[in-house]
This record gives structure tokens, sequence and C-alpha cells, in this order.
């Protein structure tokens, strides 16, 4: 037992730490500022998407990776690339350097992206601890959103020092990262060996896992696109849109980090409240949200822009948080890093198109307007499909239920 209480600690420490480190972007308030010096706006989604289609093109080889070799390497090698692809940025501010930059970026997101948590996860259910899943998954967003909220509001006075110290920092952090994610501690009963033959037979694993059976694909396709749009929505439109309603630099950094502090409670606090996680249309409240959000973005100025804002902040914060649970609970442990990744790469692939389909709406009209017709594109297609998930019997009869921590026992 004591064994057991120790692995579970140093565990459920290094997640935390991992996240708080993945958490830190100090570049976010001035990225498009940053970028404009020597790109036009089609050159930054274009740049951008190509990140997201290197983070595709990897997600299938790096989850594969993840669950040969090591959770835990492949976590310090997406810092490490991470790292490499700001520093870059920092120090060669150039078109040139642009497809490489996104390369890297893209490669560190497939290998860091959900890999704590699959860490944890297998800890916990291999001791039949899964029930405190949610209050670690949700304590471990509350630790990224604070380490961003801080990073952000910092990002944005280093900028005003000398424009490329937000990378410089960002790059630091992640390099901090390649040695903390060494922390945890990986208990395989039985582990793959690196051979190309394991890696195509495990791949195809991971697909069929996420199309096992009706539920399963249901979930696996409002994921990724709830997912792909939620983040995509943050990462890329935000910073845009706060510039398209008058916000400066500084105002940008507050805002973002009193919004996500905000949010990252707001989330935790719903995902351990039993009345809803245990409600039948919980998995419609992210969809909801985004089309009431986003829909009025385009009529709206401040200080009303702030609830867009609000909206936009808890979908990205949050869709994971939401979905990670109960994905998991479907999914084989032999493969669930895999099929993770390929629901996120299915993710990142639609991410690309919404991002991409920008450039020409953008051009002709705005930011907000791009915000609205995905609102309507989601309340017409997504919703139906959320209710549909949340109805289904097959939710309702797992061997392996979500415990909300305010039933667990301490």
């Amino acid at each position: 037992m004591q064994k057991l209480n120790s692995i579970l600690k140093r565990n459920v420490f290094a997640c935390y730490l991992s996240q708080a480190v993945l958490g830190t972007f100090f570049q976010l308030p001035i990225w498009i500022v940053y970028q404009s010096k020597f790109l036009n706006y089609s050159q930054i989604a274009f740049y951008s998407g190509l990140a997201l289609v290197a983070e595709v093109i990897a997600q299938l080889p790096t989850g594969a990776f993840a669950d040969i070799v090591g959770r835990k390497y492949a976590l310090s090698l997406g810092n490490l690339f991470m790292a490499l692809s700001m520093l870059l940025i920092a120090f060669y501010p150039h078109e040139s350097i642009m497809t490489a930059y996104s390369i890297l970026w893209g490669l560190g997101l497939a290998f860091c992206i959900g890999t704590s948590k699959a860490i944890i996860y297998e800890t916990l259910n291999k001791y039949g601890q899964s029930q405190l899943y949610p209050k670690i998954l949700s304590t471990s967003v509350i630790y990224f959103q604070l380490s961003a909220a801080i990073s952000i509001v910092l990002g944005g006075y280093l900028y005003q020092y000398a424009p490329n110290l937000p990378y410089i920092a960002s790059g630091l952090s992640s390099l901090v990262g390649v040695f903390t994610s060494f922390m945890f501690i990986e208990e395989y009963t039985a582990r793959e060996h690196t051979r190309l033959h394991q890696f195509i037979t495990t791949s195809a694993r991971g697909f069929k896992e996420i199309f096992k059976n009706s539920y399963v694909t249901k979930l696996t396709v409002i994921y990724a696109v709830t997912l792909g749009i939620a983040q995509t929505s943050q990462q890329f439109f935000s910073q845009p849109y706060m510039l398209e309603i008058g916000m400066n630099d500084i105002a940008r950094s507050w805002a973002s980090m009193i919004i996500k502090i905000s949010i990252a409670f707001l989330g935790a606090k719903l995902l351990t409240s039993s009345k809803i996680v245990d409600h039948k249309y919980f998995l419609v409240i992210i969809p909801l949200i985004m089309a009431i959000t986003f829909i009025p973005a385009g009529t709206i100025g401040l200080p009303w822009a702030y609830l867009i804002l609000i909206g936009i902040a808890f979908n990205s914060g949050n869709t994971d948080l939401f979905f990670s649970a109960e994905i998991n609970k479907h999914l084989s442990s032999s493969v669930r890093s895999t099929a993770i990744s390929i629901q996120r790469m299915f993710a990142s692939a639609f991410g690309v198109i919404v991002q991409w389909l920008s450039i020409a709406v953008v051009a002709r009209h705005s930011i907000g307007t791009y915000y609205a017709y995905l609102g309507i594109f989601v309340l017409i297609l997504i919703i139906p499909l959320a209710i549909s998930l949340s109805t289904h019997k097959h939710r309702y009869d797992q061997s392996v239920t979500i415990t909300p921590w305010s039933n667990v026992e301490k």
C-alpha cells in the first residue's frame, strides 16, 4: 500500500508540474503582432495551419511511440520540439524559418497533448482507483490555466521590453519540461517491442478502438469536431478578434489572464459536481456554450464582447476536461495513447479546415463574422449529434463509472 501511495503521489505531482510547464504561453497575447512584422494575415493563417497539419500527421506515430517506447519519453521529446520552435522564431523572425517553426511546433504538440493524463489514468486504473481521475484531471487543468494566465500577463510586459522575449521565455519553459517529464513512474505489465510491424499493429488497433461500437464512434466524431473548433477559435482567432475590437497588448494580456483563471475554476467545479456529470445532457454543454457565444460575435463590441471571449476560453479550456474522462472509460489500456492520438488527429485535421477557410471569409468580412458562421454550424449540426450521444443508453451501462469527487471518501 505504501508503494501504491508513493507511485500515485509522485505521478500526480509530475502530472501537475507537466501541465504547468505546458501552460506557459508567454507569446500568446503578442504572437499575431509579432508575426505581423514579417508576415501578412494569409501567411500567418497558412503557417498556423501547417503546424496543425504537422500535428495531424504526427498524432498517429507519436501515440504509437508513447504506447511502445513510453509516455514520459514522448512527453520529454515533445517539450524539446516545442522549445526549439520557440527559440527559432525568437532569434530568427523571418518567413524563411516559418516552415521549420510550424513543423517543430506541431510535432511538439502531438507528443505532449494528453500524454501525462494518460499516465495518470493508467496508474489509477491499474490499482482500481479510477474514480479519482475526474478530481486529478480537473486540478491539472487548473494548474495549466493558472500557469497560462500568469505567463500571458508577463508576456505582454516582456514584449514591451523586447519583442522576442515572450518566445524566449516559452522556449526556456519547454526546456524545463524536457527534464521534468522523467519524474513519472510508468508501470507497464507488457510492453510492445519497438519494431515496425508492432507500430503498424498498434496503430491499426488504436484506429479500430475508436470505432468499435456506435457509441464510441459518435463520441469520436463529436469530440474531434468540437475540439477542432474550440482549440482553433482560441489559439488562432481570439487574439485577432481582440485586436479587431480595439484591445491593446496589455489589455489583451490582462483580459486573457482573468478569463483563464475564472474558466479553470468554473470548469473544474462543473466536472466535479454530481448534478452536472450525472445529467444525461452533460456532453452537450460545450457545443451549446459554443453556439451561444459564437453567433453574436460579429455584431457586438466592447464591453459585451468580453462575454464572447469568456465563451471562447471556456470551450477551449474545457473540451478535453469534459470529454476526457468519458473517452478514457471506453478505450483499452493497451492502445489508449494511440487511440486518443488518432482522435486528436481528426480534431487537428478539422481545425486545419476551419483555419484555412477563414482566409476567404476574413478577407471580405471579419473574425467576428467567421465566429458567427462557426456558431451556426455548431447549432445546426453538432448540437443535435451531441444530444443523440448524451441520450445513448450505452453511456449508462458501463462497468467503470465517473464518480464526482464530492462523492469519494477522503
